[in-house]
């Protein structure tokens, strides 16, 4: 971020704070959750049964593809962690 001179704020443009920024980093870790299971133990994610892991997969790759491409159509531009953070990437350089 800091060669792209972007930096991420709140509403009022102060740091995010540990809360916000918590909550930002949720929905991309949850796209990969699942993947990180599958690799840790894969005979447990095996016994869940191909219809859980069909979901599963699709809907980690959906969340996975829908949260950049979120800012397209948002008239904030906000990715949506960074909806559900209340938070704004602003450049400043």
């Amino acid at each position: 971020m800091h060669l792209l001179k972007v930096r991420v704020v709140d509403s009022e443009g102060n740091p995010p704070g540990i809360r916000r920024s918590i909550v930002r980093y949720i929905i991309p870790a949850l796209s990969l959750l699942p993947w990180l299971a599958f690799l840790a133990s894969p005979g447990f994610m095996l016994d869940l049964g191909a219809p859980v892991l069909i979901v599963l997969g699709a809907a980690t790759m959906v969340l996975g593809v829908l949260d950049p491409l979120w800012m397209i159509w948002d008239a904030q531009k906000q990715t949506l962690h960074d909806k559900l953070a209340s938070t704004f990437v602003v450049n400043v350089g």
